[in-house]
């Protein structure tokens, strides 16, 4: 873990114990929900947009590969 991973895994871990001490109990579930719905939407989005670099690059690379076939007058 990178030295800005730890600053963040902190903050959110004191974050945490703050919130609970502060809420009334009925906050913790939804809030715990909510943090859980939060990273699996990133999850999806960068996944996601990986998917759709890896197509890009995938097309990219065909398009490259049937060029030079052509110019080699190979069919």
């Amino acid at each position: 873990m990178t030295g800005e991973g730890k600053v963040s895994f902190l903050v959110i871990v004191v974050a945490g114990f703050v919130l609970a001490n502060t809420l009334s109990m009925t906050w913790i579930p939804l809030l715990l929900w909510l943090g859980i719905l939060w990273i699996l939407g990133i999850t999806l989005w960068v996944w996601k947009k990986q998917v759709m670099l890896d197509l890009t690059l995938d097309t990219e690379n065909r398009e490259c590969d049937n060029k030079s076939i052509q110019d080699r007058g190979v069919r």
